[in-house]
């Protein structure tokens, strides 16, 4: 089969793409300009068509990459998308260049879409305390919903459903087996659920083994929300923990800025109220 892979820098898309050579795709992979080279080197040796991207919402690009192959994987992470619309608009371009492929017959082209366990409705609905806080907190005060872009990009995708056949896949905590248990874990077998929702963690590399195996076939996951389910899970160790850290430190810092902004605010509206009351009086 010929695979596409949107974002393929990312941690997910890299083990697609290894995972996807030594089953025999050919793979077409897209990148941002900024990011090729250190791509290519990455991947020197092998059999990987390159297309460079300035930029992912632009139609007439995403088409070229699009209009040949059998598969599609939009992998933009979660950290990406940080207070922007990332993958809100590459699924708009994407299905752009779907239907100009398409015209009024129904697209060949499948489409895998990598999103977030925040658009499960058990997520969704804020049933964990310490993530219901944190949510208010982004919400009412840095004006900002966690990851509503993925949310929309899942709502318009299934819009779709009349003419292209996709499937959205919302796995749990992501994690790099860094242990032999984890190595074990990472070789274990899984399901995937319609149905059950899991927030327990999963392996970079069993994630894209799962991704790829709906890419043909799979009749019964055409529309829907698959959750990977994985049998032995993995034990979750702190340097697993980077991203995490990182997205906590992130979000501490804009906390920060908006606290010190809005001091600022507050500090110059006191000063010209006092002027303003001393020049009454």
């Amino acid at each position: 089969m010929k695979l596409a892979i949107l974002n393929a820098t990312s941690r997910t898309a890299n083990h697609i793409i290894s995972q996807g050579l030594e089953q025999g795709h050919e793979i077409h992979a897209a990148v941002r300009s900024v990011s090729a080279e250190r791509f290519k080197k990455s991947h020197r040796g092998k059999s990987i068509i390159v297309h460079e991207f300035d930029d992912f919402n632009n139609v007439d690009q995403v088409y070229k990459l699009v209009k040949d192959v059998d598969c599609i994987f939009i992998v933009a992470s979660p950290t990406d998308n940080k207070l922007t619309f990332l993958v809100e608009h590459i699924v708009h371009t994407v299905v752009a260049a779907l239907r100009r492929k398409s015209g009024a017959s129904r697209c060949t082209t499948r489409v895998i879409l990598l999103t977030s366990t925040t658009v499960s409705p058990f997520v969704r609905n804020e049933k964990r305390v310490f993530q219901k806080i944190i949510f208010h907190i982004m919400r009412n005060y840095l004006n900002y919903e966690p990851y509503n872009d993925l949310q929309r990009a899942d709502e318009y995708l299934k819009k779709q459903s009349d003419w292209l056949d996709f499937i959205i896949f919302n796995p749990g905590m992501l994690i790099d087996p860094a242990s032999d248990a984890n190595q074990r874990s990472a070789t274990s077998a899984y399901s995937l659920s319609t149905n059950t929702v899991s927030d327990g963690a999963i392996t970079y590399k069993m994630l894209a083994h799962a991704m790829l195996s709906t890419a043909s076939g799979k009749e019964e996951l055409i529309g829907k929300n698959v959750h990977p389910i994985v049998d032995v899970q993995p034990k979750v160790e702190f340097q697993d923990l980077d991203s995490l850290k990182k997205l906590i430190s992130d979000f501490s810092k804009d906390v920060f800025k908006t606290i010190t902004i809005a001091f600022i605010l507050v500090a110059f509206g006191y000063f010209f109220g006092r002027i303003g009351t001393a020049t009454k009086n």
